[in-house]
């Protein structure tokens, strides 16, 4: 499937614009106590800003893409996906943690792929996001690993 260039102008407008949005949104809204919780791990906070900005991603892009899927780290996906979906990745706030403490270390992370996503949703576990099941191209790294392989990329 290949896509044109205008269609690419405006998947980057329309998430220009919602990571705008977003944003707006996160660093507005201080999180009460009884507005967060855990999910399976303690350390996994959800709050109702989380949740919020990922519905409103969804209904965003739900108007202008119908036939694009959504994966959400609050909802899971929107739809089925094909090997040639346009699929849009969203965690509403990435650094919830920070966030929650009142550091600025927060955003939302967008991403829009298809295709060659067979390797991550593999080592993905939805039920536990910090377990993973490792594949070829997707595995854990020791500290020395990414030290001496960072060290090579310089």
């Amino acid at each position: 499937m290949k896509h044109e260039f205008a269609a690419l102008d405006a998947y980057e407008e329309v998430a220009l614009s919602l990571a705008s949005a977003a944003m707006e949104r996160i660093g507005e809204r201080v999180v009460a106590t009884d507005e967060r919780s855990t999910k399976k791990d303690p350390s996994d906070w959800v709050t109702v800003v989380d949740v919020e900005v990922e519905r409103i991603v969804r209904e965003q892009l739900a108007e202008r893409f119908g036939d694009h899927v959504v994966i959400g780290e609050e909802f899971g996906a929107s739809g089925e996906t094909a090997a040639d979906s346009l699929v849009w990745y969203v965690d509403p706030i990435d650094g919830t943690t920070n966030a929650l403490r009142g550091l600025p270390f927060a955003a939302i992370s967008l991403a829009l792929g298809r295709e060659h996503l067979d390797d991550f949703i593999a080592c993905y576990h939805p039920e536990n996001r910090h377990e993973r099941r490792e594949t070829e191209r997707f595995h854990v790294f020791a500290y020395d690993d990414l030290v001496q392989r960072d060290k090579a990329n310089l």
